[in-house]
């Protein structure tokens, strides 16, 4: 089989027709395979499965899980030789997956493929960066933007400037689109399971940089993902916790602040 796309479902109901719809019109020619793990037990999404995508198969958990833990219990359910990482939150604009992996295919020591994740808008999301300084989280955390503009940690960081229409090696993608071979996912370890949320994507894309592989950027495959940054909504929440926590993990797990290793 070429590809398994792994779809993470945590109270996303309202999206997942949307985003399993536009995987239909993008899959011709590709063998693949579709597994859900629903997070919280949705009666609601298991009916819909079941009388409009039945050939989606559904892993259902019996308490919540981190994300890290549920992408890899659906990595472990499937076979194909590609693995792609989805947020439901997303639809397939443009881009074909036959094309996309013979693309991949070609490039020796490939690490993460991704695409250009894109704003309902459909203006481009800064979801492409380098790996992150102390610096630069601190000052995006604090939103020094707004008083004295970006910093040139920040600029660095986010690659501000920097040409991005066309394909390029890049430090690190969101997790909302990641696409990595199985045999390299194993050997790296998969994701780390004590990233409950946040983070797991940029340690993944740094775990694969110390082996010697490129993190390549592919921009022709374009995803609209219908982001909400739940950890900045209040000023305390649980998912500023966990986003904070997470900072923290990785910084003391790859042993740097200001200089990354790779």
């Amino acid at each position: 089989m070429d590809l398994s796309i792994i779809i993470v479902s945590h109270h996303h109901d309202r999206f997942i027709k949307g985003c399993l719809e536009s995987l239909r019109d993008h899959l011709v020619g590709v063998s693949h395979e579709i597994i859900l793990v629903d997070n919280v037990g949705s009666s609601q999404l298991k009916s819909d499965l079941q009388l409009h995508f039945p050939e989606v198969k559904l892993l259902v958990n019996s308490r919540v899980q981190g994300f890290s833990k549920n992408c890899n219990k659906g990595y472990s359910a499937s076979t194909g030789r590609y693995v792609l990482f989805l947020n439901p939150d997303t639809r397939i604009l443009k881009g074909d997956f036959a094309e996309f992996l013979q693309r991949v295919d070609k490039i020796p020591d490939i690490g993460i493929a991704c695409g250009q994740l894109l704003n309902g808008d459909l203006s481009p999301q800064r979801t492409i960066r380098r790996f992150p300084t102390f610096h630069a989280v601190l000052s995006r955390g604090f939103e020094i933007e707004r008083f004295i503009g970006l910093t040139k940690a920040q600029k660095m960081y986010l690659m501000e400037g920097e040409n991005m229409s066309e394909q390029r090696e890049i430090d690190w993608c969101a997790g909302a689109f990641i696409m990595v071979h199985r045999d390299l996912f194993e050997k790296v370890g998969r994701f780390d399971e004590s990233f409950f949320m946040y983070y797991e994507d940029i340690d993944l894309c740094y775990r694969l940089r110390e082996l010697g592989k490129k993190n390549i950027f592919f921009p022709e495959m374009q995803i609209v993902h219908y982001y909400q940054r739940d950890s900045a909504r209040k000023i305390i929440n649980k998912n500023k916790v966990w986003h904070s926590e997470s900072i923290l993990r990785f910084f003391w797990k790859h042993k740097y602040l200001f200089q990354p290793g790779v």
